[in-house]
């Protein structure tokens, strides 16, 4: 009850004045943007692939740090399907039709099944938010990736 009256910087700072250990919760966005994080190696900026749309993003760095060494994420895991042609027709020795025949069936894709049958939006176009959630539209200016 005490709590819900001040705000959560202001709380840390009194409680420390007074020599109690404190720091306030910090949500993702706040994580995100907060210069000791980046500072720590926290965080990354990520550069995506054009042809994927994804555009630069900021991901959480691996929380531990070797000495003279400069390790970095390299860009994002593969999309759905990356490696189909290459496991179909190299790996298992699969014919192009065969292929053509998975991807006519629906067995094989790059779509998600759900973006495919229209159930789920892809945010192209509009802004979405997920559940209950908010969309801060400004993120990718206070994340410098715009």
């Amino acid at each position: 009850q005490v709590t819900k009256n001040y705000e959560r910087f202001e709380l840390t700072e009194k409680l420390q004045k007074i020599g109690i250990p404190s720091g306030p919760v910090l949500d993702v966005r706040d994580s995100s943007i907060s210069k000791h994080h980046w500072e720590r190696g926290f965080l990354e900026k990520v550069e995506g692939d054009p042809e994927r749309r994804i555009g630069a993003r900021v991901l959480i760095a691996r929380p531990w740090h070797i000495s003279k060494s400069n390790i970095k994420i390299k860009g994002y895991g593969p999309a759905l399907g990356d490696g189909n042609e290459d496991i179909l027709n190299n790996l298992l020795a699969k014919s192009k039709q065969f292929i053509q025949d998975m991807h006519d069936i629906d067995i094989v894709n790059e779509i998600p099944t759900q973006v495919r049958q229209g159930r789920v939006a892809t945010g192209q176009g509009g802004t979405q938010t997920l559940g209950n959630g908010w969309f801060d539209k400004e993120y990718k200016k206070n994340l410098g990736i715009e």
